[in-house]
């Protein structure tokens, strides 16, 4: 069984900014062995608007805390927000 958290969010700032961010994010996810087969993220703008959405299905409680402790996210970053280079 897959559990999923969704995250939504406005983004106002330059769109090639989120575009890249998105695309690194979703890239470091994919290369970390840890994570392959256990956590997905699927990032979407919602319609012409500033609207964000990303959605992640991971498989356990460990993959979350893997996934929370890895630099991509942010270092400083509170871990229930999306990371700083994409909000």
């Amino acid at each position: 069984m897959m559990l999923g958290i969704v995250i939504e969010y406005d983004f106002s700032r330059d769109k090639a900014e989120w575009e890249a961010a998105a695309d690194a994010f979703v890239q470091a996810i994919d290369a970390d062995p840890r994570l392959q087969g256990r956590f997905s993220c699927q990032v979407n703008i919602k319609g012409d608007g500033p609207g964000r959405l990303h959605i992640g299905r991971r498989d356990q409680a460990e993959t979350l805390a893997h996934l929370q402790q890895q630099e991509f996210l942010g270092p400083s970053r509170p871990r229930s927000r999306p990371p700083a280079a994409i909000a």
